[in-house]
């Protein structure tokens, strides 16, 4: 089906001038054999992954330039996929919701407020579903993924692989040899006051050492 390039709402942007705000930052990447634009919120944490289009869009907002104008120049750099207008009012309510586009207009106190109010239930409901998922901004890693890759790099191999499925295979033979003994109390045992201290005490490196293997897998394959 052929994307309809215009909008029924367009009037509501089309002479909108918008920018975004000083905490947002635009990052070029290579994803799958693509490019692909992320904007980083500093306020919140948050990533949002652009299209190549999207990105020059966000780029030509300088609080200067009409949406209009702006929707006109990106359909002249993208003549075989243009946006659609729909597309760049989506694009827009998406910055808008997410608190980082600002304009000549004055904004709406209450609604950002009220926005700002449901988005700490969601993440206070999300901690409390799952407080294994908190995150904490601690150091860079780079510096240190980049010293240490060429001992971790052969893991990321067919011998690597092998390894891993070897340490699998022994693990699960033995558990099923000593299934009896791994299971026998098994509530009684993993709600001992020692055990609890345990596992507070190796989960710190069990995480660490999973997101280090984030780190090293996007070193090794980009």
């Amino acid at each position: 089906m052929t994307k309809t390039l215009l909008s029924s709402s367009w009037y509501r942007v089309a002479a909108l001038k918008a920018r975004l705000r000083p905490h947002a930052v635009l990052h070029r990447q290579r994803f799958r054999g693509q490019t692909w634009y992320v904007l980083q919120d500093h306020h919140s944490g948050r990533f949002h992954r652009m299209s190549p289009a999207a990105n020059l869009i966000i780029c030509l907002m300088d609080g200067r330039r009409s949406m209009q104008e702006i929707w006109e120049l990106v359909c002249r750099r993208f003549p075989d996929d243009p946006p659609t207008q729909d597309d760049t009012i989506g694009l827009l309510g998406q910055l808008h919701a997410s608190d980082l586009l600002q304009g000549e207009l004055a904004p709406d106190l209450a609604e950002l407020s009220h926005r700002s109010d449901q988005q700490k239930q969601r993440t206070l409901l999300m901690k409390l579903r799952n407080p294994l998922a908190l995150r904490f901004p601690l150091i860079d890693p780079d510096r240190f993924l980049e010293a240490t890759l060429p001992m971790v790099r052969p893991l990321f191999s067919l011998v690597g692989l092998l390894l891993w499925l070897t340490l699998v295979v022994v693990g699960v033979t033995l558990a099923a040899m000593h299934w009896e003994e791994l299971t026998s109390g098994l509530t009684d045992r993993v709600l001992a006051a020692d055990n609890i201290a345990l596992m507070f005490l190796a989960y710190p490196l069990i995480k660490g050492l999973h997101e280090l293997g984030h780190g090293y897998a996007t070193k090794v394959w980009g």
